[in-house]
């Protein structure tokens, strides 16, 4: 694998990643699939996926993963179980380093790596990941019909999500650090005008409680420094995700954000490299939307690999 040119590499196995390797084994492109130690990526630690087409009973994503992975394999999709540790971009054919000693040269590049969500760092909030703390309404949100529920955050993301919820949810209790919200103002008035969201401003949540599933939140009041509890049954962390783009800082054209810039068509500022989901300014953070970016990508690599590339057995 150190002197083979692979047609394409995959570096990431979500959904977008693993759509794309789909696509591409089925074109006879032989991708290579860099999944890293844990296949499926940050889709693996969600316990029940109801959105995902095909599946009106549910899946777990780390079941989706697996089908998806499969389904790629198939086709001819390679899988290496190793981390990216440097990417030379400089040059085609580009340079994969791996933490096992690799170096992969590839033809072309899909860049799926994600993002991750951040967190409070707060007691209670590892306990209860998907047990009552999530981070997508729109994926977790109809499991909390007529519960109460707890959104933390000040952006654009975490009003959204409580605008989201409380088509659901009995109420929503919206924690927010500040007196003022970072969001559209449009946004603002809409979560004020909602009857079944409450803001709790200048507040700070301190601890997540419960037994096997959140119960309630110790909050503080920032302005009386007091303390107490609320009864809820899930949080929904909404401050924002980290995109994992520090490969190719330097290299790729990136958004303020830390997003790598990338067109409808998944390509970035340079000739055969593509980003598709989280890892770019993507506005839905949905795992159909991730696989139908990585399918899109995946195509553009096609009709633009070289023809022996595609059609070797």
């Amino acid at each position: 694998m150190t002197s083979q040119i692979q047609p394409l590499v995959i570096i990431g196995s979500g959904p977008a990643g693993l759509t794309a390797a789909l696509y591409a084994a089925r074109a006879r492109l032989h991708p290579l699939v860099i999944r890293g130690q844990t296949p499926g990526g940050q889709i693996t630690t969600t316990e029940q996926i109801d959105n995902f087409p095909g599946f009106p009973d549910g899946i777990s994503g780390f079941d989706l993963a697996v089908q998806m992975e499969r389904h790629a394999q198939k086709y001819g999709a390679q899988y290496l179980d190793a981390f990216v540790s440097q990417v030379r971009l400089e040059q085609r054919p580009y340079l994969i380093h791996t933490d096992d000693g690799q170096q992969i040269r590839a033809d072309q590049l899909i860049i799926a790596t994600g993002s991750t969500p951040k967190t409070l760092g707060i007691p209670g909030e590892r306990e209860f990941h998907n047990a009552g703390v999530e981070h997508c309404a729109t994926c977790d949100g109809p499991l909390y019909a007529g519960q109460t529920v707890v959104v933390v955050g000040g952006g654009s993301t975490a009003l959204t999500d409580a605008l989201q919820l409380s088509r659901y949810a009995k109420e929503v209790l919206l924690l927010h650090r500040s007196g003022q919200f970072r969001a559209e103002k449009v946004l603002q008035e809409q979560v004020q005008a909602a009857p079944n969201i409450h803001l709790h401003l200048h507040t700070r949540l301190l601890e997540i409680q419960g037994s096997d599933q959140v119960e309630r939140v110790l909050i503080e009041d920032l302005q009386s420094q007091q303390t107490r509890l609320l009864h809820t049954n899930a949080v929904f962390v909404c401050i924002g995700s980290t995109p994992s783009s520090q490969l190719f800082a330097g290299q790729l054209d990136f958004t303020p954000q830390g997003h790598i810039v990338a067109d409808q068509r998944g390509r970035t500022s340079k000739a055969g490299v593509y980003a598709v989901g989280e890892v770019t300014d993507s506005p839905y953070r949905q795992a159909v939307t991730s696989a139908a970016e990585g399918a899109r990508a995946a195509l553009e690599a096609i009709h633009t690999a070289p023809v022996l590339e595609r059609t070797t057995p």
